[in-house]
């Protein structure tokens, strides 16, 4: 099974505006990732599948830009962690092992960013819910990729 299988789904809806027409998007899938692992870490690098219009943009990192704990807390719960987020930082910044490599944010998930400048009001359950640039759209490098360590039920 491909890591694809095995990803978290929401039900996530936003209205976007793109090239100035108006665009449905949802965050489909959201997980974590460190090292080769994609499955059963509650602490990594936040990989999204967003749908825009025709396009899917699956298994793309998640930009820190503007990064709040209020956003932070909803994308935790997007990736199937009810609770909240613990704490978050970004690939550039310590937590070597809670992060995906530079080589795996290339080779693997084409070196290119979902979402970037999201920002979330408390208690969030929906990407509708937030404001963020147009879907794809983003002037991130490798070390803004969100680490996110959520909050795991024991």
């Amino acid at each position: 099974a491909t890591m694809f299988t095995q990803l978290l789904t929401t039900a996530a809806t936003a209205l976007l505006l793109l090239g100035g027409h108006t665009q449905a998007a949802n965050i489909y899938t959201a997980f974590l990732a460190a090292g080769n692992s994609t499955t059963g870490i509650s602490w990594g690098t936040l990989v999204v599948g967003v749908h825009s219009g025709n396009y899917n943009f699956l298994g793309l990192v998640y930009c820190d830009d503007h990064m709040t704990n209020d956003t932070a807390d909803f994308l935790c719960r997007a990736a199937g962690f009810e609770d909240g987020h613990e704490l978050w930082d970004r690939n550039g910044v310590n937590f070597s092992e809670h992060r995906i490599s530079i080589e795996t944010f290339v080779n693997v998930y084409g070196g290119r960013f979902a979402l970037d400048y999201v920002i979330c009001p408390p208690g969030a359950r929906q990407l509708e819910d937030c404001q963020h640039r147009a879907v794809g759209s983003s002037d991130c490098n490798y070390a803004e990729g969100v680490v996110l360590k959520c909050k795991a039920k024991d």
